[in-house]
C-alpha cells in the first residue's frame, strides 16, 4: 500500500483538478481556494514521496504528467470563467504559454515517444510554484494583472528554449534533467554548492 501512496496523490490531483471549474464560476473563493491549496500540494508530496521512498515507477511519472498537465489547465481555465476581469492580451499570452509548452511537448514525443508536458528541470520547477501563486492571488483580488502575465510568458519561453535544448541534445529521454543552466552551476559549485542546496530544500 505504501508503494501507492505516489499514485494516490496523483490520482487525486487528476481527479479533482476539473471541480476548481465550479466554485470559480460560481466565484466562491472560501471553497476554491482550500481545494487550490490541496490540489497543489498532492503535486509537491507525490513526486517528494516517491524519492524519498525510492519507488518511482514509469506509471507515476505518467500520472503525475498528466495531473500537471490538468491542474494547471483547469487552474488557467476556472480564471477564464470566472468573473475577474480578464484582459484579451491577457487571454493572448495565457495561450501563447500554453502553445509553447505544447510545442515542447510534441518535440519530446517525436524524439523519444514520450507524453511530457515539460522537463523537470529546475527553472520548470520554479515556474511550477510561480504559477501557483499567481493563480490564486489573481482570484483574491478579481482581477489578472498583464505585466505579471506578460512576465511569467517571457521567463516560460526561456524555459521551452532551455527544454528544446535538452531534447535536440539528448539521446535518451530524462524526466528529472535539472536543466542545461543548472547542470553547469552544479558542476561549477559541486552538490554541495548553495545553488543545489536551495533547489533540493525546495522541490526534494
Amino acid at each position: 500500500m505504501k508503494q501507492q501512496i505516489p499514485n494516490i496523490l496523483s490520482s487525486f490531483r487528476i481527479i479533482l483538478s476539473p471541480l476548481l471549474l465550479i466554485p470559480a464560476i460560481i466565484y466562491r473563493p472560501a471553497i476554491y481556494f482550500p481545494l487550490y491549496a490541496f490540489i497543489f500540494f498532492t503535486d509537491i508530496l507525490d513526486g517528494r514521496i516517491a524519492r524519498r521512498l525510492r519507488i518511482e515507477s514509469a506509471l507515476g511519472t505518467k500520472l503525475d504528467s498528466l495531473g500537471d498537465i490538468l491542474f494547471f489547465a483547469c487552474a488557467f481555465g476556472s480564471v477564464i470563467i470566472s468573473p475577474l476581469v480578464v484582459e484579451t492580451r491577457v487571454l493572448i499570452s495565457m495561450a501563447i504559454g500554453f502553445g509553447l509548452y505544447f510545442v515542447l511537448a510534441l518535440a519530446t514525443f517525436v524524439k523519444f515517444k514520450v507524453l511530457n508536458a515539460t522537463m523537470h528541470t529546475y527553472f520548470a520547477k520554479l515556474l511550477v510554484l510561480a504559477l501557483a501563486i499567481i493563480i490564486p492571488i489573481s482570484m483574491a483580488m478579481g482581477r489578472i494583472s498583464f505585466p505579471v502575465v506578460a512576465v511569467y510568458v517571457g521567463l516560460t519561453v526561456l524555459n521551452v528554449i532551455e527544454g528544446l535544448a535538452i531534447v535536440v541534445t539528448s539521446k535518451t529521454y530524462n524526466g528529472n534533467h535539472r536543466g542545461i543552466v543548472a547542470e553547469k552551476m552544479i558542476a561549477k559549485q559541486g552538490k554541495d554548492g548553495w545553488f543545489n542546496k536551495i533547489f533540493h530544500i525546495i522541490f526534494y
